[in-house]
């Protein structure tokens, strides 16, 4: 075992554990530019490849300190990411978001005196339920040791990822089945899809986190984040058009990584528009998960 080498978030290759050892192997996603169910209503387009962050990121019960269960889940990183936003500062006039002290009857996310946002994770379940079971659980020990505890699922899980699936429909596709009662829904992408419309009827101020990499392939990283935004919008388009209808009145976003930044994509009528990018380094939670995933990395890329 190796001692805790310190957060690697101040590093330039703090995602080097996803980039080299597979971590997702067992999910196996559908990642082609046309999922197989298309029925032809997309041309094919160049993408940015995404990578789904490990279960540690996504999931509240996958990181203990020693027989204790950590406080690391995305809602705690994402508002400390909204404090250090400067887009997100000026929505409130400087004042940092806080923590419910209950979510029992609905509250926000992350709220202040003036402005409050909910976050809805927006992998999909069948993708969401793939990452968790075929995950390792990860022990952290006193002296900062991480090492894993197998899976309990150790079984290939197909899913697909909710940008592909969503790219096969149209906006009145989608108010058809929002229309559906989920008993009656049979098959699993519509069941992904429906659930995934029904966080987009809330009525409150949205952060659509979709927990997803995006690794820097070129020296044009303007270039690179702009067909990001481009891909994400071709893809979620008709569904962010279906969350204006049902809630005009509110504001909605989209968040994913690009290298060692949380990219904030605002949602309007002109499309998707990149107003702010937060480095990692601005979580302390965030950073103590990547230190988790990089001993890991590590150690499989040493065995």
């Amino acid at each position: 075992m190796r001692q805790n080498r310190g957060m690697c978030c101040g590093k330039s290759n703090g995602w080097e554990f996803l980039r080299s050892c597979g971590m997702m192997d067992r999910v196996l996603l559908f990642d082609s530019n046309i999922d197989p169910s298309d029925r032809g209503k997309r041309k094919k387009m160049k993408r940015p490849k995404p990578h789904i962050l490990p279960a540690g990121f996504i999931h509240k019960c996958i990181i203990k300190d020693n027989q204790d269960f950590t406080d690391f889940n995305y809602e705690n990183y994402l508002r400390e990411f909204l404090n250090a936003s400067a887009w997100f500062m000026k929505r409130t006039g400087g004042e940092a978001f806080q923590k419910p002290v209950s979510e029992a009857h609905g509250e926000y996310d992350a709220y202040t005196g003036t402005y409050s946002i909910d976050f809805k994770r927006i992998l999909g379940e069948s993708a969401t339920k793939a990452v968790k079971f075929t995950s390792p659980q990860i022990i952290r020990s006193p002296d900062g040791t991480v090492y894993t505890i197998r899976p309990a699922y150790g079984r290939h899980y197909d899913t697909v990822r909710m940008d592909v699936l969503l790219r096969n429909y149209t906006l009145e596709e989608l108010e058809h089945l929002g229309r559906q009662q989920r008993p009656g829904i049979q098959n699993q992408p519509n069941r992904d899809v429906w659930a995934y419309l029904h966080l987009l009827g809330r009525q409150k101020n949205l952060l659509l986190y979709y927990p997803v990499v995006f690794f820097r392939q070129s020296q044009d990283s303007a270039g690179e984040i702009q067909a990001i935004v481009d891909a994400l919008y071709a893809d979620f388009s008709s569904s962010l058009n279906y969350r204006m209808l049902a809630a005009a009145r509110y504001e909605t976003y989209l968040s994913v990584f690009y290298e060692n930044q949380l990219l904030i994509l605002q949602s309007s009528t002109e499309g998707l528009d990149c107003v702010d990018q937060v480095p990692v380094n601005m979580s302390p939670t965030f950073c103590e998960i990547l230190d988790c995933y990089d001993q890991l990395d590590y150690f499989d890329r040493r065995a």
